[in-house]
């Protein structure tokens, strides 16, 4: 009697699966572009079958190789935009599919620098301003996260007579000692912003402080002749003639009045004793103050 013989066909019922059902890579995020990730394997129990690998939610970041299953970066990593990419990684055979999740974290780095939002500050300060109160804050922005996108702040340069201060969190620019506009009437100082890296990045900008003038200093008077002879119902009396002022105060803020005026125990005290005049203090030769006086 004959014996039937069976042949049993392979079928491709099998779907490929993964060494691992998560992979977790952790990368900088300075990686070039085309650095090799990780080498991901699927095997299928349907020894015929040809394996080919794909990825979703790649956003143009990572590709995979179809055949070898290699995963290398082809885009630019930023830690401050993304921290975590989730993606799927398919292997076909072209009939039934395996997955798998692999995850990119991305370590933040000091890629970033401080950025003033000027180049050039400036503002008016009057001489007369108290020492301690602040004048102007500048601001620089770090687009880095956490202690890399701390920032500090310092004078650099245009502070050598030391008026000006600043808060090294806050920015803020704080007189320091008393100024004189007739000493010195505009600083200049150079200012930087610098991150918490190693090595740090930092950013400067100029910040321009204009001193206002304010009336703060006596005038000082010369006569030339301090004594005189009056003739009773005599012509009046060029008594100031030849009169200087010095006021170191600028021409800006001071204009000199004169007015000639009896000691307190004089008899002459008369409406007309004596003229007022404006005059420029620059150059005050030839300055004449009349007295005529109405009686011996």
């Amino acid at each position: 009697t004959a014996l039937p013989i069976f042949s049993v066909l392979n079928e491709n019922d099998n779907s490929p699966v993964f060494q691992q059902t998560t992979y977790i890579v952790r990368v900088p995020e300075s990686v070039t572009m085309g650095t090799l990730l990780q080498n991901v394997t699927a095997t299928d129990e349907d020894e015929i079958d040809i394996i080919t690998y794909s990825l979703s939610r790649a956003a143009g970041l990572f590709t995979i190789h179809s055949s070898r299953g290699e995963i290398r970066v082809s885009g630019l990593l930023d830690f401050e935009m993304d921290r975590r990419h989730d993606l799927t990684i398919f292997a076909s055979d072209g009939v039934n599919t395996g997955s798998a999740i692999f995850v990119v974290e991305v370590i933040n780095e000091n890629d970033n620098a401080p950025i003033f939002d000027a180049e050039v500050y400036s503002t008016n300060v009057s001489e007369s301003r108290m020492v301690g109160t602040g004048l102007i804050t500048v601001r620089a922005v770090d687009a880095d996260v956490g202690s890399y996108g701390n920032v500090t702040y310092q004078i650099i340069a245009g502070n050598d007579m030391g008026h000006f201060e600043i808060d090294r969190w806050s920015g803020e620019i704080r007189l320091k000692t008393s100024l004189n506009f007739e000493a010195k009437r505009m600083f200049r100082l150079t200012v930087s912003a610098e991150d918490s890296g190693n090595p740090p990045k930092s950013d400067t900008a100029a910040v321009v402080l204009r001193v206002t003038n304010e009336n703060d200093i006596v005038p000082e008077i010369t006569l030339p002749k301090t004594e005189f002879e009056f003739v009773e119902n005599g012509a009046p009396l060029p008594i100031g003639a030849g009169a200087t002022v010095v006021d170191a105060d600028g021409d800006d803020i001071v204009r000199a009045v004169f007015h000639l005026v009896a000691p307190p125990n004089d008899t002459a005290t008369d409406q007309n004793i004596g003229e007022r005049l404006w005059v420029n203090v620059s150059g005050v030769a030839g300055l004449a103050v009349v007295y005529s006086p109405s009686r011996h």
